[in-house]
């Protein structure tokens, strides 16, 4: 073998162990890669438990009737009250980003119309949900999910009802540490049918002899703080 050829086969031989070298480098940072992120993953399912506080909106429509006429006229009111709860539940990561909250929540909602229409309204929900987390960054993120519950209904003037409901949820996260801050807002779609109250107050010049009520489906704004473990 001449001088030329030595030289040429050298210089293969270094260019094939460089390249082994840099694919065995690629593949082991690949490999570290991929375990920081399972063990990201790992690290972030834990169960949860949390309270949570805020408010609630709900709508009452009237329907007055005279005779079985229908007196015209907006009779439609909102009303604020005030809504609390517990929750617990388990945080699935399937990506480090990515990953869906299971929980079940107790909340209970006091309402108080302050006339002899509704009176007092009393529910309490007892719900599961499943909620998708997307983590923004490391301790900041949002949710957005559904659920199912059922309501137990107390009111002072129409009686007591129950209603089956689905629950919408969306909100915002923030992390500190095992503490997990949260503001979710929650619309609970239920139906109850038209109530007959025996309020009949004098409308302009009309006597009302029926007077039927419709409740609306609550919107509720809470903020909470949960437990990682």
């Amino acid at each position: 073998m001449d001088y030329f050829s030595r030289v040429v086969f050298f210089k293969l031989n270094v260019v094939g162990l460089l390249s082994c070298l840099l694919v065995n480098i690629s593949m082991i940072h690949a490999d570290d890669i991929s375990s920081k992120k399972v063990d990201s993953k790992e690290s972030k399912n834990k169960f949860i438990a949390g309270i949570y506080v805020g408010g609630s909106v709900m709508q009452i429509s009237s329907n007055y009737y005279s005779n079985l006429i229908e007196i015209p006229g907006d009779f439609e009111k909102s009303i604020i009250g005030v809504s609390y709860g517990l929750k617990a539940g388990y945080d699935w990561y399937f990506l480090p980003k990515h990953g869906v909250r299971i929980y079940f929540d107790y909340m209970n909602s006091y309402f108080n119309s302050k006339e002899r229409t509704l009176g007092t309204y009393v529910m309490h929900t007892i719900a599961l949900n499943a909620d998708y987390r997307f983590d923004i960054f490391d301790n900041f993120g949002v949710f957005a999910g559904v659920g199912g519950a059922f309501n137990i209904i107390n009111t002072q003037y129409l009686g007591n009802m129950s209603a089956f409901a689905g629950s919408i949820n969306g909100g915002l996260v923030y992390s500190i540490s095992f503490v997990e801050f949260e503001f979710r807002i929650r619309y609970l779609a239920y139906e109850i049918p038209e109530k007959s109250s025996n309020y009949l107050p004098p409308i302009d010049s009309h006597q009302p002899t029926r007077h039927l009520v419709e409740l609306d489906s609550p919107i509720s704004f809470h903020v909470g703080a949960n437990i990682k473990f």
